[in-house]
């Protein structure tokens, strides 16, 4: 009753009433109220002569309520498919009060902390966080299944997310009862690639604790993707996740610090030197990854590195090896803060760009983000945007930050491509540790990595 009445009292219903097509309606109506006046006149039950002059404004009223009242505001359709023997409905209603299973769509990732700010309590992953789970996980993975043993029947119960190794035989599975199978399924899928990621995948990674859960999901996946299926236990399987993207942060850690070394070795350029690296697919594996440029981010990779520190040190491993990686990413960020310091002169520092990932507006994790914190830490006044998360109005930024009227520095904290448009204005400096820029002559530029 709500969305009634909130629906009759919105501009855009009586927007649309009094549109054309809302016009026409009317019409259609007064007109079908016209021809059964007429038809009442011809068969004489009911003639001219008997009603007034003013009758056409009142069928006219008629009309316009009738319209009015077919247009009311509705809360469910039902549209065919095209080839299948079923319909779609699409409805308007609370998500949590509708009977049956619901699926609840995410942004790449879903994230269930709504205290930091990283999801609107409003959103639909808000309600169902505030909702269903109350912090523990055990709580509900131990509700989850209460159920299942309820129903009696065998389930099977595929987790996908990355977990600190030995978490699923130490937490999970001493709380589940006979009737629940267990898998673990880690997707290897990137933040703003995710479909791609998942339709074109390496690997599909399968930690078995049931082997018909196994052989079923096996099978699924030949309808999805061609990729090999990789049986191995759940321990495993939890191990190569977090290996994995922790050597992906030793691929960037590693080129990273080539960048370095090329900005101060003469006759260096660290772009000819990933391009050699990477046709060596026998020993180096592939291209991806192999380049130099801002230090690893994003939800997964910085938290599986320390992830792994954490095992490193509970195991007490003759030496922490990820640590390392941790630290070089910082060390880098803090050497391009000083290098941004060291060429600013009295110019204003401008960071473009605090997503982690290009073309995406993801900042969980961004190292022009780090790098922003580090010079505030050292006294500089820093401003930073990216189109992909603040006003994408970029006349307006001009305006309010003078780029084109006063000399300043910017540091290209993301590769997005709308920096290849960006005017900077003579006497600036650009420092580009991508090196994909080009700028005007008598503006200083300098790409991180490229001493030729």
């Amino acid at each position: 009753m709500k969305y009634f009445f909130n629906s009759i009292f919105s501009k855009a219903y009586w927007r649309y009433i009094f549109s054309i097509n809302g016009i026409k309606s009317i019409l259609a109506i007064y007109g079908f109220i016209w021809l059964i006046i007429e038809s009442l006149d011809f068969f004489k039950v009911y003639t001219r002569d008997e009603y007034a002059n003013y009758a056409f404004f009142i069928f006219i009223l008629i009309a316009t309520f009738i319209s009015i009242l077919l247009k009311r505001p509705i809360k469910s359709i039902l549209i065919p498919l095209k080839g299948h023997d079923f319909n779609l409905e699409v409805r308007i209603a609370d998500l949590f009060d509708v009977s049956g299973a619901a699926v609840i769509s995410s942004n790449t990732v879903f994230e269930a902390d709504v205290a930091s700010g990283k999801i609107s309590v409003n959103s639909l992953q808000g309600q169902f966080t505030a909702k269903y789970f109350t912090g523990n996980q055990n709580a509900l993975i131990k509700d989850l299944n209460e159920e299942i043993e309820q129903q009696g029947k065998d389930k099977t119960v595929i987790i996908i997310s990355t977990v600190l190794p030995g978490t699923i035989s130490r937490l999970i599975k001493p709380i589940l009862g006979s009737h629940l199978k267990l898998c673990y399924n880690p997707y290897f899928i990137a933040m703003g690639t995710t479909i791609d990621d998942f339709l074109n995948a390496e690997i599909n990674l399968f930690g078995v604790d049931d082997e018909n859960a196994a052989k079923m999901a096996e099978e699924f996946y030949k309808t999805v993707n061609k990729a090999p299926f990789f049986k191995t236990t759940i321990e495993n399987a939890e191990l190569i996740k977090v290996a994995y993207n922790t050597f992906i942060s030793t691929k960037i850690s590693m080129m990273n610090t080539i960048m370095e070394t090329c900005h101060h070795l003469p006759n260096t350029n660290v772009d000819d030197i990933t391009e050699a690296l990477s046709l060596c697919t026998t020993r180096l594996i592939s291209k991806k990854y192999l380049y130099g440029g801002m230090g690893d981010g994003g939800g997964c990779h910085p938290r599986d590195n320390i992830a792994l520190s954490y095992l490193a040190c509970k195991f007490k491993l003759s030496y922490n090896w990820y640590d390392n990686i941790m630290k070089q990413r910082e060390s880098q960020t803090e050497w391009l803060a000083d290098l941004i310091i060291e060429n600013k002169g009295d110019r204003q520092i401008n960071i473009l760009g605090k997503t982690f990932k290009p073309e995406t507006n993801i900042i969980t994790g961004s190292p022009s983000i780090l790098l922003k914190n580090i010079l505030e830490e050292k006294g500089e006044t820093v401003r930073m945007w990216d189109p992909w998360v603040d006003n994408s109005d970029i006349m307006k930024m001009k305006d309010e930050y003078e780029w084109d009227k006063v000399p300043q520095l910017f540091f290209i904290g993301c590769k997005h491509e709308v920096w290849k448009e960006f005017y900077f204005m003579p006497d600036s400096v650009v420092i580009d540790p991508f090196r994909y820029l080009e700028v005007h002559d008598n503006v200083k530029y300098i790409p991180i990595g490229k001493n030729t």
